[in-house]
This record gives C-alpha cells, structure tokens and sequence, in this order.
C-alpha cells in the first residue's frame, strides 16, 4: 500500500510530497524524486495523510545514486565560482548564498541574498548560454543564508538551531524577547549570525509563556514582606521576580513553581 510522504530536498530545506511504499524506507533515506521533469535528491521524513501530491517517488537510492550525490557537491563549487565571476561581471549588488545543481544534473539553482529586487536579465541570458542547462535564480533572505553555511556555531557554542532542527523559524519579534525578558537587553546579545533575532528565541517562547502563566503579570500590584510594589521583570527560569516597591526600592523575591 501506498503512503504520502514527506520529503526533504538535498539543498533547499523545501518540503516536497510523493506517494511511497512505508515498509521500504526509513527516516532521513536518500531518494531519487521526479519534480517537473527534473530529476531531484531528497530525505524521506515521514508519513504524512491528506497531503497534495506535488512529486513523483522515483526510487530508493542505491549505491551509484548516492555516488552520484556526493559528486554533486564538486560540480556546485566550480558553478558557483563561475557565477559569482558573472555578477562582478555585471556589477550586480547580490550575494551569493548555495547553488544547487538538480540530481539528473538538468537544473542549476542560484540561491542569492540582495537588499532590493535585482535585474538580472541579462545574467541570466549569459548564464543560460554559457551553462546550458535550466537556470533559476532565486532570492532569499537572510536567515534563509545563514541556514545554509555548514559548520556554525551560535554563542551558545552548539551548532545553529537552523541547521540542526529549527526548519520553519516563525516570527521573531520584539514581543517574542519580552516573554524571555529580554527585550530590555542589547539586540547584540540576542542577535544570530544572520544578523536576525536569534532563532531559539522562538521555539523557548512556547516553555516561558506557559511557566509565566503560574505569576502574576508584570505591572500588577503585590505585596511583599518589604511592603507593596509593583512587578517589574519575571525570570520563570530562576524563579525570580522583580518588585519596585512604593518608596522606589527594588527588590528581587524568589517564587519558585514545581
């Protein structure tokens, strides 16, 4: 029997969904996947039900495929060089962040970062020329970049939350720190190297809204062994509250929740 799957493409972290056979393949497998005529790599991730069908299940990946994925890599490098030579070439503000060469080797994808919209129209003319392949140049952002780049680390000292796990980020905003209490700190210390507001913020956020929910909010009101004040910050974490009492002390009163 037949199952909607969920896939993940080799460079571009977008989701992609074909029919496979559930028994035959396992988490995180290779296959060769059919999209719009072009041949292209992808994780398997999981069975998904009542999902549109937007790929073709070639096969598994056998031992040549999986050869054939490694010797990609050399290939992107040598585009890539040759492109970012191009946009000098054309004295285009854009940067390149991945290029991403399909499996049947047919597509070349030019994943670049620009402050603005670029006219790359007679790039892409050179490129296609040159090439001789499908090319698409496709705008990201930041964040999208940075998830990209192997090897980083955060100042936490792990490797980035984007690249190990955090796939769909979410909005990060100011309001997003303020659950955390952070919005009061330097953006430096809560800044990620893409230069966003750092992506753990977001997926922590879920675990101080609820731990926030056993205090009371901040600005009401409380009554002190020191005398009546106001609450000025929350640290769930710590269990430490701080309370601005009327005479314009400030004092920090441990509340502690199992």
């Amino acid at each position: 029997m037949n199952n909607i799957a969920k896939f993940l493409l080799r460079k571009s972290e977008n989701s992609r969904y074909a029919e496979c056979k559930k028994e035959k393949i396992r988490k995180n497998d290779w296959v060769i996947l059919e999209i719009d005529g072009v041949q292209e790599a992808a994780q398997f991730q999981k069975i998904i039900n009542q999902k549109e069908i937007d790929s073709k299940f070639i096969r598994i990946a056998n031992l040549k495929d999986l050869s054939t994925i490694e010797s990609l890599e050399k290939e992107e490098k040598n585009y890539a060089s040759f492109f970012k030579n191009k946009v000098k070439e054309y004295h285009l503000e854009m940067e390149l962040a991945d290029t991403a060469l399909s499996f049947d080797t047919k597509r070349i994808t030019f994943f670049y970062t620009a402050k603005g919209r670029v006219d790359f129209r007679d790039l892409l003319k050179d490129l296609i020329k040159s090439i001789r392949k499908l090319i698409r140049l496709q705008q990201i952002g930041m964040r999208d970049s940075t998830q990209m780049l192997k090897g980083c680390f955060g100042i936490c000292g792990q490797e980035l939350c984007c690249q190990r796990f955090l796939k769909n980020v979410g909005k990060i905003n100011v309001k997003t720190a303020g659950f955390q209490n952070l919005d009061t700190v330097s953006t430096n210390k809560i800044t990620g190297l893409c230069g966003k507001l750092m992506c753990c913020l977001s997926f922590e956020e879920e675990t101080y809204k609820e731990l926030l929910k056993k205090y009371p909010e901040v600005g009401k009101k409380v009554k002190t062994k020191k005398g009546i004040g106001v609450i000025e910050s929350i640290n769930p974490i710590l269990g430490k509250v701080v309370v601005k009492l009327d005479n314009g002390d400030k004092i920090v009163v441990e509340k502690k929740y199992s």
